[in-house]
């Protein structure tokens, strides 16, 4: 390493100490705004943020409509083709003549809100379809699960003649709201908080082109400083 290449190094070693020492003597100001950032973090997931219910319920699905005797041995391949109609079984329950059907027995949401409220999903990749709903209040996300579930039977083997589709989990009733994660999301807030007042201070720093002493003088001009006048 060269004399300037020394030099630099030591340049920018200097400057991240200053800005080290600028955001210490500024810590106030951080720890204001991480308090306020926390605080309307806190503020907006308690008391401008409506309460969530959400209620579940889980469906299997089989290609086998009658049931299995006792000599009969269920192939693999039997249970393969189950889980990929899966796949087309929670397309066929996304369809708008599905959702709008549930919105009419709803009489209260249009399909367009029910897309947004109602979620599908194979469970680990199973024969087990969960539908989980989500809604402003527990009677409403309960009520919409049974009518899909209650639905859900007809509308598949509407399409599919040979298979089978069971209820094995019917939904609760959800008595407490969601956890909207409080906690949580305060933490974020101070953390936004304290990079925000990290980065007022960076530019802060950045844009300050005042020289507050005789090696600040000497570092930034590269010259020598013979000696200072009081003020």
């Amino acid at each position: 390493m060269n004399e300037r290449e020394e030099m630099m190094l030591e340049e920018d070693t200097i400057d991240l100490i200053e800005l080290l020492k600028d955001i210490w003597n500024h810590k106030i100001m951080m720890i204001l705004l991480m308090v306020l950032c926390a605080g309307a973090m806190f503020a907006n997931m308690t008391y401008l943020t409506a309460d969530t219910y959400t209620a579940e319920g889980i469906l299997y699905i089989s290609n086998k409509k009658e049931a299995m005797m006792d000599y009969e041995v269920i192939q693999k391949n039997d249970i393969d083709t189950s889980r990929s109609l899966s796949t087309t079984y929670i397309e066929i329950l996304k369809t708008a003549s599905f959702i709008d059907d549930v919105a009419e027995n709803t009489e209260k949401y249009t399909g367009e809100q029910l897309k947004k409220m109602v979620k599908i999903e194979s469970i680990n990749e199973t024969e087990l379809l969960k539908i989980t709903v989500t809604a402003d209040n527990g009677y409403d996300a309960y009520n919409i699960v049974n009518i899909i579930l209650e639905k859900a039977p007809n509308k598949l083997m509407g399409i599919y003649k040979n298979g089978e589709v069971e209820i094995v989990d019917p939904p609760k009733f959800p008595e407490i709201p969601d956890d909207k994660g409080v906690i949580v999301k305060t933490l974020i807030g101070a953390v936004i908080g304290l990079f925000l007042g990290a980065f007022i201070v960076f530019i802060r720093s950045f844009f300050d082109t005042k020289v507050r002493s005789a090696e600040m003088a000497a570092k930034r001009y590269n010259v020598s400083v013979l000696g200072e006048l009081p003020e």
